[in-house]
């Protein structure tokens, strides 16, 4: 699917995600809402084979994405691999599990004390992407107990 989003520096792009059938209203209307606001930026979007499939990779490049056919690091496969997952700004918006950040360059807004709302790019809870895709039905991994994924929003909230 095609959507469209405002850069970093405000200018209206149109992003490439890859996402189930089942899933691509849902999204669709989440984008459209977040774009709609003209109040949350997006650094970019493009599709995870521009990174030859490494999630490190796009998440490096501070890719917005969603299909990509991976497992969790419990070995269990990720919802993104069933298109039902998208994950915005990795790099303001970082995977944290204790000691650990992804993408690296995320260790700058890891920390609940480092996650302002004037920083572009990043979420937080009760801004205009959580509530967008929430009215969608879908969750946010900012709002998990026992590992933190900021920049991931599901179907089913995991």
């Amino acid at each position: 699917m095609r959507v469209p989003y405002l850069d970093f520096d405000g200018k209206t792009q149109i992003g490439a995600l890859i996402v189930a059938k089942s899933a691509a209203r849902a999204v669709a209307a989440a984008f459209q809402e977040i774009y709609d606001s003209r109040k949350f930026r997006i650094y970019r979007m493009s599709l995870i084979d521009d990174f030859g499939g490494d999630d490190a990779r796009s998440m490096a490049a501070n890719n917005t994405s969603a299909f990509n056919c991976r497992t969790t690091d419990r070995g269990a496969m990720s919802r993104h691999a069933y298109g039902m997952a998208v994950d915005i700004n990795p790099v303001q918006n970082p995977y944290r599990e204790g000691n650990l950040t992804e993408p690296e360059a995320g260790r700058a807004y890891d920390e609940p004390s480092e996650r302002r709302s004037d920083i572009v790019g990043i979420i937080v809870d009760g801004d205009v992407v959580t509530r967008a895709f929430a009215r969608q039905g879908w969750r946010w991994g900012g709002r998990w107990k026992r590992s933190i994924d900021y920049q991931h929003f599901s179907n089913d909230g995991h």
